[in-house]
């Protein structure tokens, strides 16, 4: 099946282009949003040729599953099909479209309201100073490689600091 003979069936599942509100593409997925989500076919959808699964989204909604090679040729067709491209969707229709849990967790962008706080990064720790060691005590330090003569080098280095 070509690309067009797919949008043109997955469209004939979806109730026609009078159901179809609003379509748009995912990774994977050719997301469609409808008007009266008991007019598809689920059965139908999912014996399309190159159709993967059909998944909910939200309560008016279904996400066709085709995969990374083919859903992109799909989506051009399906969006020629129904005159419904990315630029002409609506604020309305893309505030609309409900938060999923991706995971075990889930986001909700939420618009600034006047009078609730808002969230700000933290303050930069300040760097703790290191101690300045001279020349004379940093040439003992590295003298020091685990053997019995390392005591009297700790030693000498006390005595600096008294």
């Amino acid at each position: 099946m070509s690309n067009d003979d797919i949008a043109a069936a997955v469209l004939e599942c979806v109730g026609g282009f009078p159901n179809v509100t609003d379509n748009s593409l995912c990774a994977t997925r050719l997301r469609i949003s409808l008007r009266d989500i008991a007019e598809v076919n689920h059965n139908a959808l999912k014996s399309i040729g190159g159709v993967l699964g059909v998944v909910g989204r939200g309560s008016n909604g279904i996400e066709v599953v085709f995969g990374p090679n083919l859903v992109r040729g799909v989506y051009r067709s399906f969006k020629e099909l129904t005159g419904i491209y990315d630029e002409n969707r609506s604020q309305e229709t893309a505030a609309s479209e409900p938060v999923r849990p991706a995971g075990n967790f889930q986001v909700n962008i939420t618009p600034e309201t006047p009078g609730r706080p808002q969230v700000t990064s933290a303050p930069m720790r300040t760097p703790v100073e290191q101690p300045v060691i001279d020349e004379g005590t940093n040439a003992l330090l590295g003298m020091l490689d685990g053997d019995d003569d390392d005591d009297d080098m700790l030693a000498q280095l006390s005595a600096l600091d008294d």
